[in-house]
């Protein structure tokens, strides 16, 4: 076979010869070098092209480019194409599958399990209907469906449950049965078991954690106090159940507890507005530096060293299509009408509901100049919560915009109460009344609970009375010293509650316009009375 000429000598030649001097000097260069591929048979002969590009890579020189033709090869038979793997499953397969998945499905409703949202071949977590996830709500229960239908199970993971079970479409063989007969009734069969993420044991080790010795003499005074101390990290700030009130009843960790680094002392503090328990423990021994504080008028502040290791709070500005807040449905509406609340007074302060945690809650929008700053939620069973992290403000703060009679309730109802009674020149605090009234008054810099009171001044300002129409319980007869302390007892009025029977009293706006109706309500605000200086 001829040599085959390599790409470096054609382009040499190319450069060698000019432009000007057409093919038949390159030809013949060509001819010069490689004789033997010239005067090989037809099949095999080169063939060479050259041209003269304006754009090429070596300017004003002839490309070559070259193909070698050769002699067709003796025709073999191709070998048949194999066949491509398809795993495609018949449309009869599939539609079995959806039907012995809907069977399950249904099955599985009638059980009282949730399966709006529904995840075929892989776990998920929902509330379990038997204990409706404790009083935390947590998703306790584990629902697994196969992919080919034949079988659904669940199983509640809370240790005061424990509820589980499993369910087959009609006509399926249980083999789960036999797996139960054979002694396998807590486990699942291996297609189930393969879905399992495999846990990974991990060891850790001590320096990795960098523990801190704890203050033995500090610990055990707290433990004196019923604090749980098993659990405790130093320098940080825990939440804890409050010995005192026991997180009420939700169960909330109200208490939060701090240790110094070093040491020299340990600080708690309940959070929940019926218990408000504090106090604070030191070594031994050691300069109680927090008396000198308490002495200069910071009984409720904690000194530097304790402040710096308190995060800095960015409040967050809410958006409207982040919340997905959607207008009431009929049941809520209903739920309002129960309590003399009409729509027309629902749609004008913007009341509206959210999906959280899979319940649907009425949503309390915050409003400054028409813009959303916070938003409350409230369960039927009237549990609240909140936005995070948002700027505290009065609830309906756009209706006391420069009025100079404004009403201070003490709840979101009471102040939609109010309208209904033709005051619309209400608002209402954003959280729940101090168990009593504070001692001495802080500054503004330290009234972190009453921070609303500042952030609202230029609307209080301009109002020359103050009507304070909070709850009649001792917590909201003390939240309404805490606001005339801070507005001023001289512009502060106080209403009487009319009696329920010879020892009650109606406790709220609410109640006073459901059980005597809107007149009796504007009968108690006009007979307020001008608050004790």
């Amino acid at each position: 076979m001829p040599p085959r000429p390599s790409l470096q000598s054609l382009l040499l030649m190319a450069a060698s010869t000019s432009a000007g001097a057409g093919g038949s000097g390159l030809l013949a260069a060509a001819r010069r070098r490689f004789p033997a591929a010239f005067a090989a048979p037809g099949g095999q002969r080169i063939r060479l092209l050259h041209s003269f590009s304006s754009r090429t890579r070596l300017p004003r020189r002839a490309e070559l480019a070259c193909c070698f033709g050769t002699a067709p090869a003796e025709a073999v038979p191709a070998a048949p194409a194999a066949p491509r793997s398809r795993n495609v499953l018949s449309m009869e397969y599939i539609r079995a599958c959806e039907e012995r998945i809907g069977q399950v499905v249904e099955k599985m409703k009638k059980e009282g399990i949730d399966m709006s949202r529904r995840r075929i071949g892989a776990f998920q977590r929902k509330i379990c209907p038997k204990c409706e996830g404790g009083p935390t709500k947590d998703r306790s229960l584990s629902v697994f469906i196969r992919e080919n239908g034949t079988h659904g199970n669940w199983t509640c993971f809370r240790a005061s449950c424990g509820w589980k079970g499993s369910t087959q479409p009609d006509g399926v063989l249980k083999a789960y049965q036999a797996n139960k007969d054979a002694g396998n009734e807590n486990e699942s069969d291996e297609e189930v078991k393969a879905n399992q993420p495999v846990k990974v044991v991990r060891k850790p080790r001590e320096e990795d954690l960098c523990l801190e010795p704890l203050c033995d003499e500090v610990v055990e005074k707290m433990k004196k106090e019923g604090i749980d101390m098993s659990q405790v990290r130093i320098g940080a700030f825990q939440r804890m159940i409050c010995p005192k009130c026991k997180g009420g009843p939700n169960k909330e960790r109200s208490l939060s507890v701090f240790i110094r680094e070093n040491g020299t002392r340990g600080n708690w503090t309940c959070f929940r507005a019926s218990c408000g328990w504090k106090g604070y423990t030191q070594p031994d021994g050691v300069s109680k530096a927090y008396q000198a504080n308490k002495d200069a008028g910071n009984e409720n502040g904690s000194d530097q060293e304790v402040k710096a290791n308190q995060p800095v709070k960015v409040v967050r500005k809410l958006r409207e299509e982040d919340l997905s807040l959607g207008p009431l449905c009929d049941e809520l509406v209903t739920y309002f009408s129960e309590r003399m609340i009409s729509a027309k007074t629902l749609r004008r302060n913007n009341v509206s509901q959210r999906k959280r945690n899979d319940k649907i809650v009425i949503a309390f929008t915050y409003r400054r100049d028409e813009v959303l700053v916070g938003c409350k939620y409230m369960e039927v069973s009237k549990r609240f919560s909140q936005e995070v992290n948002t700027e505290k403000i009065f609830y309906g703060l756009d209706d006391i915009k420069q009025a100079r009679d404004i009403i201070i309730v003490e709840g979101e109802i009471d102040k939609l109460s109010m309208e209904e009674a033709g005051y619309r020149n209400c608002v209402s605090v954003p959280h729940g009344a101090p168990a009593k009234v504070s001692k001495k008054l802080p500054d503004k810099d330290h009234d972190k609970k009453y921070l609303y009171l500042w952030n609202c001044k230029e609307y209080l300002d301009p109002a020359s009375r103050i009507i304070l129409a909070t709850d009649a319980d001792p917590p909201g007869q003390a939240l309404a010293e805490e606001l005339a302390r801070r507005l001023g007892k001289e512009r502060c009025w106080r209403v009487k509650w009319p009696k329920k029977s010879e020892t009650e009293f109606y406790k709220d706006a609410n109640e006073v316009l459901v059980s005597l109706g809107p007149q009796a309500l504007k009968e108690v605000i006009q007979g307020a009375e001008l608050f004790g200086i």
